[in-house]
């Protein structure tokens, strides 16, 4: 802030001097007395004098003129300046005394000397028409027109390509290299080994910088912005599925199809899935909401999904484990035993007599028990989804609440049930993708004097026999069925 409000001092200053507004003369030999600024600028009209008798560090800033008439408050013309018309001081370097010459291209006592020295670059030698020596030190030669052998630019500031240390006169091991430590590439040039254009897709301003396009970033604009934008030219935009934005080259906010996220729309959150990310992945979520399931684990450290319909939590896998030393796999008890080439327990589960069904559900503990009745016609009501009663409506129920590797399966609801097959006995089993799943109930009724305990069945070759599927059904406590464990949903 300090330089910027320096130079805007001068520049005012030098303004006011052109127009005569101040006649300032500190006594130096020219009455020069306004700076140039760090890279050796002035105003237009005004040219940069190197003077050792300004006092200014970047030298002195002098109006241009072709005669007198070009002057101000009393100034005279001299070598192509307005100089103030003060005498040689007493102290001051006889090579530097200002003779008044009528052509300013002209010096020395007698203005029989031509000016030679390049005054924009070091001091004149009004003896000889040359720079004084060491006036200038970038540069080489009388008049300081060249820079030497280790400096470039136009101010011969700048170490050369090979070339670096503060006065550039330390050998770059890598000729491509410069800077103080040679640790720069040269030449517009960046990259590791200083083969790749310094300045990709913008240009250099005076200062060496690389100002970018649009949409170009980085040291050299070799890299597109700090937004969506992409592609060989950085003017495609990252939008995938939504509208893009052209301020970002994202996504517009909001714009996302599906369940969509992300800046460019490019990510699909669990537990949604598909194309278009509106499809529920029913390993790890369920229903028309996708929601994610839930969970329950048995005394044995099972742990079993869970889902809710309505007031109701369920178990959407079916029960695995068995609790009693005497409950071992070979015993008439567990079906696995009876086809082990078939059975897969941790995804079919085991069939279970009704007695053993209803023990490990309550051991679950927290309400957990066999399904009622009741509760097995709410979960076929929810399957029913609003259609009439009547044979495709049992079809529609029986698919929803299929598990989707099942045939048909659809598993709207999160049941995700699967073809287990069930025994009438622990002899008499049925066990192929040509039969369906039961699941106990709690319930029982009395048939001819005999207790039996209802289920819920879904048969597998429905579509071929017509049967209303899935049904309400009874069986004796011997059968060996499925089981699903449910219980009343927390917080509701």
């Amino acid at each position: 802030m300090k330089t910027r409000n320096f130079a805007l001092i001068i520049a005012i200053c030098q303004l006011l001097f052109v127009y005569g507004c101040f006649n300032f003369n500190y006594g130096s030999e020219n009455g020069l007395i306004y700076p140039c600024d760090a890279s050796g600028e002035c105003l237009s009209g005004f040219k940069c004098i190197k003077s050792s008798l300004s006092g200014f560090t970047n030298g002195e800033c002098a109006p241009l003129c072709k005669s007198d008439k070009d002057c101000h408050n009393g100034r005279t013309c001299l070598d192509g300046l307005c100089r103030a018309d003060s005498h040689s001081d007493s102290n001051s370097d006889s090579n530097t005394d200002s003779v008044r010459c009528e052509n300013p291209k002209m010096t020395g006592e007698n203005c029989d000397i031509e000016i030679k020295c390049n005054v924009e670059h070091g001091e004149l030698d009004t003896n000889t028409g040359h720079c004084l020596p060491e006036s200038c030190p970038h540069f080489t030669g009388l008049d300081c027109n060249e820079c030497k052998s280790q400096f470039t630019g136009e101010s011969c500031d700048k170490c050369k390509p090979g070339y670096g240390g503060k006065e550039c006169n330390t050998h770059c091991e890598n000729p491509k290299m410069t800077g103080e430590n040679c640790d720069k590439c040269a030449n517009g040039m960046a990259g590791e080994n200083c083969d790749e254009p310094a300045c990709l897709h913008g240009h250099i301003d005076s200062s060496g910088n690389c100002i970018c396009e649009d949409h170009w970033s980085g040291e050299n604009c070799s890299l597109c912005t700090t937004g969506g934008w992409k592609g060989e030219k950085c003017d495609e935009y990252s939008c995938e599925n939504g509208d893009p934005d052209p301020d970002t080259g994202w996504c517009k906010e909001g714009s996302c199809i599906g369940h969509f996220t992300g800046p460019d729309c490019s990510k699909c959150p669990p537990p949604f899935t598909g194309k278009n990310c509106n499809q529920c992945n029913t390993d790890i979520a369920y229903g028309a909401d996708c929601t994610p399931y839930g969970s329950v684990e048995d005394l044995k450290h099972n742990t079993y999904k869970t889902f809710k319909i309505l007031n109701l939590e369920w178990m959407a896998e079916n029960l695995r484990y068995v609790n009693d030393e005497s409950d071992t796999l070979g015993t008439d008890y567990f079906f696995v035993a009876k086809n082990p080439g078939y059975y897969i327990p941790q995804v079919y589960g085991l069939l279970y007599p009704w007695d053993k069904a209803n023990q490990y559900c309550h051991d679950l503990g927290n309400g957990w028990h066999l399904p009622t009745k009741a509760e097995f016609d709410q979960l076929r009501l929810a399957a029913y989804n609003g259609a009439e009663s009547d044979y495709n409506t049992y079809n529609q129920q029986s698919e929803n609440l299929r598990a989707t590797s099942w045939e048909y399966g659809r598993n709207t609801l999160g049941f995700g049930a699967l073809p287990t097959g069930y025994c009438y006995s622990g002899d008499d089993c049925y066990a192929s993708t040509t039969v369906g799943a039961t699941f106990w109930s709690s319930d029982s009724t009395v048939d001819d004097g005999i207790t039996k305990y209802y289920y819920l069945s879904l048969l597998i070759d429905y579509y071929k026999t017509g049967a209303p599927r899935p049904i309400i059904n009874a069986g004796t406590s011997k059968y060996f069925l499925s089981v699903r464990c449910v219980r009343n949903a927390p917080n509701q």
